[in-house]
């Protein structure tokens, strides 16, 4: 059994640039303040990954299938960790390996449909084989933003037999603190990595950029729950979701006098 989670975001390089670009996409946003990194190798992501417990390891972005030596990293690691992937299925790389020399060990794969993107008749061709060659383990689900009517997208996964999940939109939340402290694992059984290989405790700390606990070269997980009162999205608290926080209610922190 998986004793922890790890989201990774190998390539933050969304597959729209120079193309369509969804107005809501946070990382586009980002690309713009901060422009594209050249992404690390994929030697590096095996080693960290390597030196930690078993875990569910979901790669993310950006769009992954762009990330030069996925299929490497993954079949590197197949042996210890289980992986997830999510992506919009319109870049290639990487994509044909996927298929044509499987890996052991996938618990999901998830077509992020986006009413913006352009999909086509070869996108839902490479959906239907990833199903053939991993089975129910891929599923869709599709943004849902301002008054964008996703029903019969939804529908029309529904007719083959496909779940499709509908994300609604949020945009980034900023500093939203609780006045309830909590326990947490973030940091102690869930992190979430950055493409400069910089560590979080949850999404919400890698979504402020701020509260790093770490670096990929050298992290290890904390022995322990920390105290915290960041909010953090319903996905994180869901029941059955294998990146699932695990929230605890804890006392505030005693202040020490100085």
């Amino acid at each position: 059994m998986n004793s922890a989670s790890v989201v990774i975001y190998p390539s933050m390089q969304c597959a729209f640039r120079g193309g369509t670009h969804c107005p809501y996409c946070w990382v586009d946003y980002r690309e713009e303040q901060t422009g594209v990194q050249a992404p690390l190798g994929w030697e590096r992501w095996r080693d960290f990954l390597l030196r930690l417990p078993p875990s569910v390891v979901d790669v993310a972005g950006g769009e992954p299938l762009q990330y030069p030596g996925l299929y490497e990293l993954l079949a590197s690691i197949a042996g210890k960790h289980e992986w997830a992937l999510t992506t919009n299925l319109l870049n290639t790389r990487n994509y044909r390996r996927l298929v044509e020399e499987p890996l052991a060990g996938c618990v999901h794969i998830t077509w992020s449909y986006h009413p913006f993107s352009p999909q086509d008749q070869r996108t839902w061709e490479r959906f239907r084989r990833l199903r053939e060659v991993y089975g129910p383990v891929v599923t869709a689900s599709v943004v849902r933003w301002g008054n964008i009517p996703v029903g019969e997208i939804v529908r029309l996964f529904e007719a083959q037999g496909v779940p499709c999940a509908v994300n609604d939109y949020q945009p980034p939340q900023g500093n939203q603190e609780n006045d309830v402290w909590q326990r947490c694992n973030g940091g102690h059984r869930h992190i979430v990595v950055d493409a400069d290989g910089t560590v979080y405790p949850c999404f919400a700390f890698f979504e402020l950029r701020r509260g790093a606990i770490g670096h990929i070269d050298s992290f290890q997980f904390a022995p322990v729950k920390a105290l915290c009162r960041q909010e953090c999205g319903p996905c994180y608290r869901a029941p059955g979701n294998p990146f699932r926080i695990d929230l605890e209610p804890a006392e505030a922190p005693v202040e020490v006098p100085r």
